[in-house]
């Protein structure tokens, strides 16, 4: 029989609302900056004005153009994404972190960020520079700020962990186990605006955890 021993942190984390379409990444690079300094200067649109090469000019000014409102990276092999521009970065391995080293990043009051790949049932329409591309995935970033255990031996069944979805928000986050956030995250909350479907809504098809990200306090600010 399975010993139980209650434990349970959860940082003091707030998710921005992402303000654009593909911004996911601009929403967690700068919410994750206030984290580790609340007196940040740092918005989604200076984030992503800072970030996307080449330069797209003011993203504040026009946040909606094709030019601002496109997806980006946390971090790469290169040295990009918004971790990066905010002063935060650390390190990301593929896939998605063993239950004890996130919980042990949380323990350290470190946030861990997820790179999901997103499948859809129909791929998305977009008009990029006068030319009609079609996607049928794309990917999404969220944020593990927490987790709970009832159990001597925590596994991916039994750790219940604190999500912030800067798509979804109605609560601040949701918990589910680490097992149904890796096999059944409802990411976009199972769907996507989508102008070509029959109900301008299309079905999430998959959503699977492709890389973690760990994080530090402001380097070099």
């Amino acid at each position: 029989m399975a010993t139980k021993k209650n434990k349970k942190k959860v940082l003091d984390f707030n998710m921005q609302s992402q303000q654009q379409f593909a911004w996911c990444w601009a929403a967690v690079g700068t919410s994750c900056a206030h984290f580790y300094d609340p007196e940040s200067q740092w918005t989604q649109c200076k984030v992503a004005s800072a970030s996307i090469e080449p330069s797209p000019g003011n993203c504040c000014d026009a946040p909606e153009s094709l030019d601002c409102d496109k997806p980006w990276y946390l971090i790469t092999p290169n040295n990009q994404g918004s971790f990066v521009t905010t002063h935060i970065p650390s390190s990301f391995v593929i896939g998605a972190l063993p239950v004890d080293k996130l919980m042990a990043e949380i323990d350290q009051g470190r946030l861990v960020a997820y790179k999901f790949e997103i499948t859809l049932e129909h791929a998305l329409d977009f008009n990029i520079d006068g030319q009609e591309i079609k996607i049928p995935k794309f990917g999404h970033f969220v944020v593990i700020a927490g987790y709970e255990s009832s159990m001597a031996s925590p596994n991916d069944q039994n750790v219940t962990v604190y999500v912030y979805d800067p798509f979804s928000l109605e609560k601040g986050y949701s918990t589910m186990t680490y097992e149904v956030f890796q096999t059944n995250y409802k990411c976009h909350g199972g769907a996507v605006a989508d102008a070509n479907s029959t109900n301008g809504i299309d079905s999430v098809t998959g959503c699977r955890v492709t890389h973690s990200f760990f994080t530090s306090p402001l380097q070099n600010a």
